[in-house]
């Protein structure tokens, strides 16, 4: 269903700094990148936000936003794919 991938945070305008693979972390074999704006969903732009990506169309990751609620019982809403 894709593959994770964590923001950790915006270090510069524009910019932010993710965690994308296999165990979301790089002991866990996830790596460490710097990605545009425009890659990371509105909905993750904040430290600890999640989404997945279905695979890499010409240079761009293709995204899958989903829907995280805090609050246990909380109905999911529908996956977008952009």
């Amino acid at each position: 269903m894709g593959m994770r991938v964590r923001v950790i945070a915006s270090l510069s305008p524009g910019w932010w700094r993710v965690v994308i693979g296999p165990g979301v972390g790089m002991l866990d074999g996830g790596s460490e990148q710097d990605w545009p704006e425009a890659w990371v969903p509105a909905a993750a732009r904040h430290p600890n936000g999640e989404f997945r990506i279905t695979g890499i169309v010409a240079g761009v990751p293709r995204v899958i936003v989903e829907s995280r609620h805090t609050e246990p019982g909380a109905a999911a809403e529908p996956a977008m794919v952009f």
